[in-house]
């Protein structure tokens, strides 16, 4: 079974490297972000199967909900 490691601000610098270091590391990756754009590019430059993006604001309450059910 993979380590699940979620990362918040996934699609821009230290957030995306991050995000790459993990996959690197066998992670499966749960990519967060506001921009759903900006996490659409960064999701496709990552090449694993190993991932899921979730367009969101965490400031959000609402969204601490879905982001749980996953």
């Amino acid at each position: 079974m993979k380590k699940v490691a979620v990362v918040n601000g996934a699609y821009g610098g230290l957030g995306f490297q991050i995000v790459k270091d993990l996959v690197k590391e066998d992670f499966f990756v749960v990519m967060l972000g506001r921009n759903p754009a900006k996490l659409l590019n960064a999701y496709n430059a990552i090449d694993t199967e190993d991932k899921l993006m979730i367009s969101s604001d965490m400031l959000d309450d609402q969204n601490h909900k879905k982001i749980s059910q996953v």
